[in-house]
């Protein structure tokens, strides 16, 4: 009788593990598409708050795919203020920039993947997004999505800065090969 009831348990307890076994393995349950999407004013703290931001990326196949999208032939920004290693006022940080061969879409207006548009960084490191595969987050007050050709970064403090423009396709993946401009600066 022990050496029946024992098998038993064991083939109980080698149920119960596969069951749980077979649990963890299933995929997840869809989440709810009904979460309150991000808006440009919930987007409030760090060393800088940005004043001139597009709209929140869209959520949608354009903006979610994960392609890498090639830049426009002979495409390149340049960073026109403020100057490099140059000084200026603490304050109302306003960073100009000219494209060249790059027409810009604002995020939230993108129809297709190569609606492009750039990301400007204030003390961001650019370096896990240029090149790469990795989406540039939304909803970081130190990163402007943007198809503007200036932006400015309020309250920003005395010490040295780095402002980086990144482009990229309509999901917020730098363009391969990679169009960008980075530049230090000080406030005083």
């Amino acid at each position: 009788m022990y050496r029946t009831f024992g098998r038993l348990r064991l083939t109980g307890a080698l149920l119960a593990a596969t069951t749980l076994l077979l649990a963890a393995c299933a995929p997840a349950a869809p989440t709810s598409t009904n979460a309150p999407k991000p808006t440009a004013a919930s987007a409030v703290a760090s060393p800088a708050v940005a004043s001139s931001p597009s709209p929140s990326p869209s959520v949608n196949p354009v903006t979610t795919m994960s392609d890498v999208v090639p830049p426009p032939s002979g495409a390149a920004i340049k960073i026109t203020s403020p100057s490099a290693s140059g000084t200026i006022p603490a304050g109302n940080l306003k960073v100009t920039y000219d494209l060249t061969n790059i027409t810009t879409v604002p995020a939230a207006d993108a129809k297709k993947i190569d609606d492009l548009h750039v990301h400007v960084l204030l003390d961001v490191d650019p370096a896990p997004y240029i090149g790469t595969s990795v989406f540039i987050p939304p909803n970081n007050p130190s990163i402007i999505h943007t198809a503007a050709k200036e932006v400015t970064f309020n309250d920003v403090k005395a010490g040295q800065h780095q402002i980086t423009v990144i482009l990229t396709g309509a999901n917020h993946i730098s363009t391969r090969p990679p169009v960008t401009d980075t530049l230090t600066f000080t406030v005083q």
